[in-house]
This record gives C-alpha cells, structure tokens and sequence, in this order.
C-alpha cells in the first residue's frame, strides 16, 4: 500500500521562494552597480525556473520533498559558482571604483566561489540529516 503524502502547502512554497530569492539575491546589486543587466535576467529567470521546477515536482511527488531540495540546492550552487567565474573580475573593477568598496571585502573568485560550495554542502548537509531523522514528509 502506499503511503498518500499533501501537497506542498503555503508556508512550503513561501519557504521554497524565500530560499531560492535568498541563494541569487546578492548578485543583483554587483549586477546593478556594473551595469551588468544581462546577467541580472539570467539569473532572474534560471532562479524562476528552479524554483517552478521545485514546486512542480513537489507537488506531483510531496514523498520526494528532501530530494527535490538537494537538487535544487545543487542546481542553484552551480548556478552562483558558474556565475562567479565568469562574471567577479568584471563586477569587481566596477565595485573598486564604487563609494561601497571595503578592501576587506576584494576577494578573489575562486575564494568566493569556495564559499558558495561550502554553504551549499552545509545546506546538503543539514538537509540529508533531516531527511534521516525525519523520514519522509508526513501524510
């Protein structure tokens, strides 16, 4: 027999559209402050798209919720390292020439993009040990 599992609720799309907004959000002000709008749409729009593809999913299998958010969480990972390596030496000649720039903040890429996988393995992390100590969604 198998078990029946909700479909996500409101608070559970709330709290999917607040982690994916909280994962991008801090590229748009570098895109802003370079003039850099392209990338600010792309990111928009790939952050959208995971975010539609999370709740879809979610609601076609609400059994799958803890693998739904390892995917995103990897997903959106590679998204800021991608975008890092490709996008932080030109965002950082126009935040040195910016009146917000802290010389304690001028890091480089690669230092940044170790961070973005740190916080995404921590998340992975944390997630797999919820999964485990909670089992699947209750129904």
């Amino acid at each position: 027999m198998t078990k029946a599992y909700p479909p996500p609720g409101r608070s559970q799309i709330i709290g999917a559209l607040g982690g994916t907004l909280g994962a991008v959000i801090w590229i748009f002000p570098l895109c802003f402050m370079s003039g850099d709008w392209l990338t600010a749409v792309v990111v928009g729009i790939a952050a959208y798209g995971v975010f539609m593809s999370g709740i879809t999913a979610h609601r076609r299998q609400p059994e799958r919720l803890h693998e739904i958010i390892r995917i995103e969480t990897v997903v959106l990972g590679s998204l800021n390292i991608a975008v890092i390596l490709f996008r932080w030496d030109y965002w950082m000649v126009h935040y040195r020439q910016s009146r917000f720039y802290d010389s304690s903040a001028d890091l480089p890429a690669p230092v940044v993009a170790l961070l973005v996988a740190s916080v995404a393995g921590f998340i992975l992390w944390m997630n797999w040990k919820d999964s485990r100590r909670t089992g699947p969604p209750p129904g």
